[in-house]
């Protein structure tokens, strides 16, 4: 692997499935199937802070993370600190509509 980056493949997922297999772990493959994109978050998660440092795992996690990507977005569109709170109330009353 050449960057944090990287893409977990269906190639990697079945090496791990067949590992669980061989150390007696017995879930079904269809359910380990199901659980692909699961799977590979978790993995590149670890194989990140393996290979390139805890700082790529944290980068791979934040890239993840639905409330920090939301939060990046709203601080970036705003002007000021009333700017954001206004723009996170706003989205709080949105929320609730729905």
């Amino acid at each position: 692997m050449k960057s944090p980056d990287f893409v977990v493949t269906s190639v990697m997922r079945d090496a791990i499935y067949m590992r669980m297999q061989k150390r007696g772990v017995d879930v079904p493959r269809s359910t380990y199937d199901a659980a692909a994109p699961l799977v590979s978050r978790l993995f590149g998660y670890e194989v990140a802070r393996y290979v390139f440092g805890a700082d790529a795992e944290f980068r791979r996690k934040a890239a993840d993370d639905k409330v920090l990507i939301a939060a990046e977005q709203l601080l970036g569109a705003s002007h000021s600190q009333a700017d954001a709170l206004r723009r996170a109330e706003d989205m709080q009353r949105a929320r609730k509509r729905e």
